[in-house]
Parts: structure tokens; sequence; C-alpha cells
């Protein structure tokens, strides 16, 4: 039987899992790949001299990188350094290297698929987006001969149970974020990359890029977070036979070019994305060929991303073979405006009923809920809605406006 040693980066809640899937599902995963895959390094700076793989841990990237047993580096810290520089290293040491790490992946991804194929290995990230669900080996596998034209997810798991707890308990944002804080699904001291929908934009970011072959620039898509969403908007859109979630969403263009946008949006329950609840995420791709396809798993935890690590781990270990680069980065990425009209829902005081009928096209309004009431507005791009929206707070009215699914 064929052994396979990896290190693993950071020995958080993710690094752990992994240990601890590979010493769950050993024996199944040497009886279906003929591959022993094992642990042979740790690198942490905290102390786990109590730990009963004591004996794996190091202190220092370049044992790792020095050490020829190793033909695999799993990168579990997150943030950009020393992450980057530590996956460098280990790509021109001719290393393998698997990365849940979509923020390092969505802005440095570009040079270093280059350095990995300048060095005849690969960079692989599966668990950057979806969790468990296996949005990237889709796109790049069953997908392959496909031109994917628009992307739709839900891709972020906390801000989806934040909704859920809303839409379903009426709590309100603030005690549905405590309870998702208690469950270990938002960062307790600061859950602002979730919530803001930083996460869901740097994941949508990867998955255009991937579909285009072009970067996609973070810079480039403009995102909204679920803070300001209300139990009320909430309660308004399931008396318009609907609910709000939090939607990433891209088109991606013949000529390469491509837009992309992450904001709380009306779902109808007509919709597949409005029975996705808890912390799932679900992804769909419209395709030239396929026509539509949707991947669906649990989008947070510990045990569902090390599994998607251990699928890329399995591939390098038994297929042996290098993949090009995904995206290429010109550095002539230009901005697209996307002219698209859209239905929109918004909810508002019912007292500023008479201005808002009077400066929109509203197609139906609904009863009363706690002072305010939701609307139904016809036909217009994303840049006439904001200017309208603007013109209202400028007069000192608010209006929430959620673009319909």
């Amino acid at each position: 039987m064929v052994s396979a040693k990896i290190a693993i980066i950071g020995f958080g809640k993710i690094g752990s899992a992994v240990l601890e899937s590979l010493e769950i599902n050993g024996d199944y995963l040497r009886e279906r790949t003929g591959t022993n895959i094992e642990v042979g390094a740790i690198l942490d700076i905290r102390d786990f001299s109590d730990h009963p793989k004591k004996h794996l841990f190091l202190n220092g990237i370049d044992d790792i990188v020095e050490n020829a047993e190793i033909f695999c580096v799993v990168e579990t810290i997150g943030g950009i350094e020393p992450a980057y520089s530590f996956i460098k290293k280990c790509l021109n040491a001719k290393k393998h290297v698997i990365t849940a790490n979509k923020e390092l992946i969505a802005t440095h991804g570009s040079e270093l698929f280059i350095e990995a194929e300048k060095n005849g290995v690969n960079l692989m990230f599966e668990a950057s987006v979806g969790g468990a669900a296996p949005v990237i080996n889709t796109m790049t596998g069953a997908l392959a001969a496909n031109k994917i034209e628009k992307i739709e997810g839900i891709l972020n798991g906390t801000t989806n149970f934040i909704l859920t707890r809303m839409y379903s308990e009426g709590l309100s944002f603030e005690e549905a974020l405590d309870e998702a804080v208690k469950r270990g699904y938002a960062e307790p001291q600061d859950p602002s990359e979730d919530i803001d929908g930083l996460d869901a934009k740097r994941k949508i970011s990867i998955l255009t890029s991937i579909a285009s072959g072009h970067y996609m620039n973070l810079d480039f898509i403009p995102t909204k977070g679920i803070s300001k969403v209300t139990k009320s908007d909430l309660l308004l859109a399931k008396m318009s036979n609907g609910t709000i979630k939090l939607i990433a969403s891209a088109e991606i263009y013949d000529n390469g070019g491509s837009v992309a946008s992450v904001s709380p949006m009306f779902v109808s329950n007509e919709d597949e994305f409005s029975k996705v609840s808890d912390s799932y995420n679900m992804i769909r791709f419209s395709c030239n060929l396929a026509d539509r396809i949707e991947v669906f798993g649990r989008g947070a935890g510990r045990l569902p991303t090390s599994g998607a690590i251990l699928s890329d781990i399995i591939e390098i270990a038994t297929k042996k073979q290098t993949r090009k680069p995904l995206w290429r980065r010109s550095g002539v990425e230009k901005k697209a405006i996307s002219t698209k009209k859209y239905d929109y829902f918004a909810t508002s005081s019912s007292s500023y009923k008479e201005k808002i009928s009077e400066m929109f096209r509203v197609v139906s309004t609904s009863e009363s809920v706690d002072g305010r009431i939701s609307y139904l507005l016809s036909g217009y791009t994303e840049h006439e809605m904001e200017e309208l929206t603007l013109c209202l707070l400028s007069d000192g009215m608010e209006m929430s406006v959620y673009r319909v699914f």
C-alpha cells in the first residue's frame, strides 16, 4: 500500500478536524484508495504538550518545507499572512497545498496558481466555498464541458441561520445573532465578515473567476449584509409568499466579462432557495448545455469542512495530475455595469405611502405590520433604485429595498 504523509498548518477548529476525520475514516479511505494517508507534521505555535499526538507538533515552517516525506500541506490558519508566505514556500518546495482560506484565494489566487504550475504541483481549495457541498469539483469536473452563464447561491451558513430564525421564530436580528454565536456559527468577538456579506463576497469572487477564467476583483462586487434586515421585513415578506435570503449572484458574458453582487433579496416560496434553512448552503449554476444544476450541503462546521479538504487530498494522492490555473489576472480588469432591470420588494413606514406611490412604479402594497407596509416595485436597474432610495433619504424618509430574486 502506498503511504502519503501530509502536514497541517494551524491546529484550530478546522486543522484539528482534518486529523479527527482521518482517524474516523482512515480504514475506509485506505480500502477505497489504496493509499495510507497520515499526518506527518502539525505546525502551531501554541502549546500542545499534552496532546496525544504531541510528537507531530512543530514551531517552524522550514521543518515542513525541508521534510521530504511530506507530499501535501493543508493550510487552515486563515487570513492573508502568514498563510500567503507559508503557502508560497511550500509550493516552491514542490509540495501540493490544500486550503480552506477563501480570503487568500480570492485575493492572491492568481499568483499562487502560477507558483503551483511552475513547480508542477497543485493548489486546491474545495473547502473554501460551500463547506461540505462539492461546489468547485462540480465546476471543474461535472460541468467542465459547459459554459456557466449564471451563478446564484446562499453561500454563508451563519447569515442563513440568522435569517431562518428571524423568519421562523420571529426573532430580532440581535436575538438571532446571539443564538448563532451560542451555537458556534458566528464569531463572538467580531461577526462582521459573515453578517456584512464579506465572506459571501469572497466566495462569489472565486466562483465567478473559475467560471470566466478571469479574476473577479473583490472591489468590483457591490456587497450588502443583513444587519439592517428587521423581523417586520421578514413578516411582510412572509405575507407576500416569500422570504429574505442573502444571495450572492454573478453573470458571465461570452466576452469573458462578468458582474457579481451580494445582497439580501426577496425570494418567492416557489423557489427552492426559500427552503434552504439553518446553516445549509445551496448554489445554482445555469449552463449552456446542462441547463440548471443545484448543489446543496452543510455550509459550516468542522467535520463537513474537513471532509472537503480530504477530498482534495485524495484527488492529489490518487490521480497524480497537476491542473492548469483556474483563472488568470490580466492586470487590466474593468468593472462591468449591469443595465438589467429588476423588480423590488420594499418596506417602509405606512406614513410614507403617498410619497412612495408618487416616486415609484408600485405594482402592489400590503397591509400594515407594526406601522410598516410592503411594496412591489417594477422595472429598475440597481443604479436607478439606489438613486431613488437616496432621494427618499434626502427628504427625511427611509425605505428598505430587496431585489426580487
